[in-house]
């Protein structure tokens, strides 16, 4: 019989050629992808859109609901952003007339009907009085000027909490609102008078004026709402300092000029889902 042929060893530099092949290919697609990185811009605005859409897609809350979620359907589990505040600064701007602790007793935020500014009324009054403290007539006199100054609608409300009324030595809580929200209205009405009062002086020669109006112009409407619209629950002491407050909505209008009330020179305004930012120089 024939003997069987023995096998032909196998060509293997066709296999490592292969192997070299992949691994260069590898080493100059990590090489492109470092170059592209290195090179890169940043969108910081785009990348909290797409975590706040993943975080809310897979959300601890029913529908999906993130707490990141600035514009879902739910409630906001987060306070309002100060309109001075990006959202990765930890530190509050203070306010022409009050300290940086008394700064933040005050919020403001856009909404779709104006600027909502939120005064704590431990900044405004004594507790179960209506009669405003000295100490924040600088910060009112700074937002009278911005009021005063033009022709848009103002509407002032007073809030409380649910604790009962003769706790607070009132006869309600319905009564005590709409006196502190008054009281409000009432200052920057004086502050309208001697701001009218000055001006006429000035276009007489430093004359006094004679008659001055005594109705303020007719744009400013004055509520008391008690402690049916809460923004925190009523079981505390630091939820209630939530609900005692004195709410001011301005007109649209008003956006720009509310960077007046800071201390801090602000050189733009703009406005990133409801909340009205500004860039500080």
């Amino acid at each position: 019989m024939p003997k069987e042929r023995p096998p032909e060893p196998q060509d293997r530099s066709a296999e490592n050629g292969n192997r070299t092949m992949n691994v260069s290919l590898f080493i100059i697609l990590l090489a492109f992808f470092i170059v592209l990185n290195s090179i890169a811009v940043v969108d910081e605005q785009a990348k909290r859109e797409a975590l706040g859409s993943l975080i809310g897609s897979f959300g601890i809350l029913p529908g999906g609901l993130s707490p990141m979620d600035a514009e879902g359907k739910g409630r906001s589990l987060k306070p309002p952003i100060h309109p001075l505040m990006d959202a990765e600064d930890e530190s509050l701007p203070d306010f022409v007339g009050l300290s940086a602790e008394s700064s933040n007793q005050v919020d403001i935020r856009s909404t779709g009907n104006g600027s909502l500014i939120s005064i704590r009324d431990q900044l405004l009054f004594e507790d179960g009085a209506s009669s405003i403290k000295p100490s924040a007539k600088a910060f009112l006199t700074r937002l009278a000027e911005i009021i005063n100054a033009d022709n848009f609608p103002v509407v002032i409300t007073g809030h409380t909490d649910d604790r009962p009324p003769e706790e607070k030595g009132v006869q309600s809580n319905w009564e005590l609102s709409a006196r502190r929200a008054m009281a409000v209205y009432r200052f920057f009405y004086d502050q309208y008078l001697e701001q009218l009062a000055a001006r006429e002086r000035e276009a007489n020669g430093g004359v006094a004026p004679v008659n001055l109006p005594n109705k303020y112009p007719k744009r400013i409407d004055v509520y008391g709402c008690g402690p049916s619209q809460p923004v925190a629950s009523n079981d505390t002491p630091q939820t209630r300092a939530l609900n005692n407050r004195v709410e001011i909505l301005m007109d649209k209008r008003a956006n720009y000029k509310l960077q007046r009330i800071y201390k801090n020179k602000s050189s733009g305004l703009f406005v990133f889902k409801k909340f009205v930012f500004s860039v500080l120089d």
